[in-house]
């Protein structure tokens, strides 16, 4: 994607024996490499996805803790991402999802000291063929930067 991106990260633990079923890597500024905040694009036997996540088996080695990343959520503008889907990040990959305007601000409190959020956009895999999908996450990862440079304290 360019500057200021760092090159993508291709998670090669699961790409390689498992790569029909699932696709997974993720971008990150370059100043940002260390951090467990990521832009993930996820490919699954379900769907295409692309989201902000915290990646947990970062967060030893991140710069910024679980309470930095959830800092997206304190201005969040409910109205600009209405058609965006959030869930709790301890979700299944394939479960059904809500989009925020169909969530109320109750249905987006953290449960608990250990909860996240992640917030994104899917291609349900029958409908993959049918747009410019590089297109599409590009555009996607663009709209999900004010919320993932709010996470590093921008």
């Amino acid at each position: 994607m360019g500057e200021p991106f760092a090159p993508p990260h291709i998670e090669r633990w699961c790409n390689g024996w498992q790569v029909r079923a699932h696709f997974f890597a993720y971008f990150k500024y370059a100043q940002y490499k260390n951090s467990a905040a990521i832009l993930s694009i996820l490919l699954n036997r379900r769907r295409l996805s692309v989201s902000l996540d915290w990646h947990c088996y970062k967060a030893d080695v991140s710069p910024i803790a679980l309470p930095e990343y959830n800092r997206w959520l304190d201005d969040f503008d409910t109205e600009k991402y209405a058609a965006f889907d959030m869930w709790h990040g301890a979700e299944s990959e394939y479960d059904d999802y809500r989009t925020v305007a169909q969530q109320s601000e109750s249905d987006r409190k953290l449960q608990n000291g250990e909860d996240f959020f992640c917030i994104g956009k899917h291609i349900e895999r029958d409908d993959l063929g049918k747009q410019d999908v590089a297109k599409w996450i590009v555009e996607t990862v663009e709209d999900l930067l004010p919320l993932y440079e709010a996470c590093h304290g921008g």
